[in-house]
């Protein structure tokens, strides 16, 4: 009972605006994590879920395509959309990586076709809600649950090594290609990620002892990235959300972004 009273805290300050950092790390300090890793969830009692979790905590063993099956569905709002020429250069980036193990090859459409090439269409469904067993995932799209919208994911850098990025999801995306007669559904999260800051730091200003491992929130750059294929994530490599605020650095110009980690929560 204690835990879900401290999480229905967390989840209402969330939805404050001015919602202070040291407040947040107050609610925090029992159950939150530290430097962006998840700690072991609790133990959950069907293969599904178990996979899940693996794929998003696991990116260096897992991958996702985005057409596996998940513990929850897309909600409301909800409206068709036509992909656009950006949009869709970036989606066959994202399938050809997504299967760079198979075959297949993938272009937009009238472009020059090879044979077996998988069109990858202009047309999709977007969605504003993301619900994972009793979490819900929002988005800007949504707008009420702009609030949820942050959330973290891991990748693996040019140097095979596994790091954690935040990021704000604009929209999920359900997108729909044709494979040897088959249509199979992919369900996508279109996510606006963070710039790192160039000093570590800067980055783990928060830690006693600028140790990454006992980092309770660290600071990011308050801008996003560049809108690349990287931006378009399968939902099944969400690896939780984050609580955003913003602080200034003693001596450093400019205000940071701090992200503390959220656990996740499931009911089962």
């Amino acid at each position: 009972m204690r835990y879900l009273m401290n999480g229905m805290q967390v989840d209402q300050k969330i939805a404050c605006t001015n919602v202070s950092l040291e407040h947040c790390l107050s609610l925090l300090k029992k159950s939150s994590v530290g430097s962006l890793a998840v700690n072991d969830y609790d133990q959950f009692h069907t293969y599904e879920l178990q996979r899940f979790l693996r794929m998003s905590q696991q990116v260096e063993h897992y991958s996702a395509q985005g057409h596996e099956a998940f513990p929850g569905e897309l909600l409301m709002p909800k409206r068709d959309m036509a992909v656009t020429t950006n949009m869709l250069d970036r989606l066959v980036e994202f399938y050809q990586r997504a299967y760079a193990d198979t075959p297949f090859s993938f272009r937009r459409p009238f472009s020059h076709r090879q044979h077996g090439d998988i069109t990858v269409r202009p047309q999709a469904t977007q969605y504003g809600r993301l619900q994972i067993s009793g979490e819900t995932f929002g988005s800007v799209f949504s707008g009420r649950s702009n609030s949820n919208a942050y959330i973290l994911a891991r990748f693996i850098n040019q140097h095979d090594i596994v790091e954690t990025y935040p990021g704000q999801v604009q929209y999920y995306l359900e997108h729909t290609i044709v494979i040897n007669g088959l249509q199979i559904k992919h369900y996508l999260a279109y996510v606006r990620w963070y710039k790192q800051v160039s000093v570590a730091e800067i980055r783990f200003h928060l830690s006693p002892d600028k140790h990454p491992d006992n980092c309770l929130a660290e600071l990011w750059d308050t801008e996003f990235s560049e809108e690349a294929a990287d931006c378009i994530l399968p939902i099944h490599n969400i690896l939780g959300r984050f609580l955003p605020s913003t602080i200034e650095v003693k001596n450093r110009r400019g205000r940071y972004l701090a992200v503390v980690p959220l656990n996740r929560r499931f009911y089962i």
